[in-house]
């Protein structure tokens, strides 16, 4: 909406944020339709706070240690190299040093059935059964379902460093990352490999207060001590177990407000930000993940093995080091009472919105839900006119069949619109996700409850069953529709 009581001139348009959520941590990027992921992944993105009078009473009190805290916007990228066109021959666009991206579709097998070593997605016309009647490829220039990047950029540093005092932090991380995941996990610097993890030495307690919903009703605390749980029947190491656990997993888009306890740490003491999420997630490519020690696979379209002390790196993410301070007056075991009441105090009194949720406690979760929901939808992935691979939301009501003649439920970007909720209405939505990823989803103007994951097996239209619907699995929402 324009601006109030400012006119928008002939071609321009104004927008009025009112702000009127509760405290968190937001962000904004152009929503140019088409190209989204390349205008955010070229840096038109930023963090955005919203306060409240509640979060400034907590830091009043000692109990938040900051109102703003320590921003971390997580993107990962790659950059062209000066021998660009030895690895992309049909790169046209930019120098070296300059933001590379991809635009070939690696399709995984060629016409005819021979497999590509470098392939990266399926590609229709060699699935079974074939797509028909696609278009060819696109050349140079192609679309391509989802891109991982080689660097971890940090508020557009490149392995960046952060000074800490010897007391509590906060610290608010988001994941702007176009399709990568980051499992996260605080660890203590390898003294005999400078810039490397010692992954068998947690770091302090990371405290998680809040998310992209705002404060949660209790604190949930990330001891470190948890390496990404491996698919056991997964031989490559590369596959997540979906349901973990976890220590802090943040999907794109998704946010974490987050307290660390340096206090007691040494001063000089060093930790690394460690991420060992697979990409895509849960069933990653290793080629998409890059650590000191790897092996070289450029023969199969990766990346050579990283020496020490080197990039491409997508493990180490950030390094912390504890300066000399006072500590906190406050004892943890203290600190963590206090604010524990003071936020499930903040669910019931209306500070912040109670859960949806409930079970009549707004600061408590219920479960199961047993109940009818409101609307019923599917996240689906098929073939466009190319072949190439394409995501797609529908509903329960079959959408025909795709071009490779197979039952599907997606609709176009372009259909009609299926849901027209109310603006005020609260309604529960069941996503059934039919596709081999976990797919990111986030609303736009409401606030939103997961209620719960299930697993199923067959389709929509043939049941036999129980924001990040894993893969094969059902996740129910509640939401609240606040604007109109």
């Amino acid at each position: 909406m324009n601006v109030p009581g400012l006119p928008a001139l002939p071609g321009t348009g104004t927008y009025y944020y009112p702000n009127d959520q509760s405290a968190r941590l937001v962000w904004y990027h152009d929503h140019a339709v088409g190209i989204t992921r390349l205008n955010a992944y070229a840096g038109i993105v930023s963090a955005y706070i919203i306060t409240d009078d509640f979060e400034g009473a907590l830091v009043s009190s000692g109990l938040l240690p900051a109102l703003i805290g320590i921003p971390l916007v997580i993107q990962d990228k790659g950059f062209v190299p000066r021998n660009i066109l030895r690895q992309d021959r049909n790169w046209r666009w930019g120098d070296p040093a300059d933001l590379w991206y991809p635009h070939d579709y690696e399709v995984n097998t060629f016409q005819g059935g021979n497999p590509n070593p470098k392939g990266r997605w399926d590609w229709g016309p060699t699935m079974n059964p074939p797509s028909l009647g696609t278009k060819p490829l696109p050349l140079p220039v192609s679309a391509i379902p989802e891109a991982f990047f080689d660097t971890i950029v940090i508020n557009g540093g490149v392995y960046p460093k952060v000074s800490v005092p010897p007391k509590r932090v906060r610290v608010r991380l988001l994941n702007s990352s176009q399709a990568r995941f980051y499992h996260l996990n605080l660890y203590a610097e390898d003294s005999s490999h400078p810039g490397e993890a010692n992954v068998g030495i947690p770091g302090p307690v990371i405290y998680q207060v809040g998310s992209e919903g705002g404060f949660l009703p209790g604190v949930a605390p990330h001891f470190n001590g948890t390496p990404l749980p491996l698919a056991p029947g997964d031989l490559s190491g590369n596959t997540a177990l979906p349901d973990g656990p976890f220590n802090l997993l943040l999907s794109p888009a998704e946010r974490a407000d987050v307290v660390i306890d340096f206090n007691g740490a040494p001063v000089g003491s060093t930790f690394i930000l460690y991420n060992d999420a697979p990409g895509p997630f849960p069933g990653g490519d290793p080629r998409n993940d890059y650590f000191t020690g790897d092996s070289d696979q450029s023969a199969v379209g990766g990346a050579p093995a990283t020496r020490p002390g080197h990039g491409p790196n997508t493990r180490t993410l950030l390094k912390i080091e504890v300066t000399a301070g006072a500590g906190d007056s406050m004892s943890t075991p203290a600190w963590l009472e206090l604010l524990n009441r003071k936020l499930r105090t903040s669910f019931l009194n209306g500070d912040q919105p109670g859960l949806l949720f409930n079970d009549g406690d707004p600061s408590t979760p219920a479960f199961p839900f047993t109940g009818a929901p409101t609307r019923q939808l599917t996240l689906n992935e098929d073939f466009d006119e190319f072949g190439r691979l394409i995501q797609t939301v529908g509903t329960f009501d079959q959408n025909g069949a795709n071009n490779q003649g197979l039952p599907t439920w997606g609709r176009a970007y372009l259909d009609p619109v299926t849901e027209n909720p109310k603006a005020g209405a609260v309604e529960v939505w069941q996503i059934m996700n039919l596709t081999a990823d976990t797919h990111p989803i986030h609303f736009h103007l409401v606030n939103v409850q997961v209620i719960q994951r299930q697993g199923f097996q067959g389709d929509p239209s043939n049941w036999a069953y129980t924001g990040k619907p894993s893969p094969l699995t059902r996740t129910s929402w509640d939401g609240k529709r606040r604007y109109g």
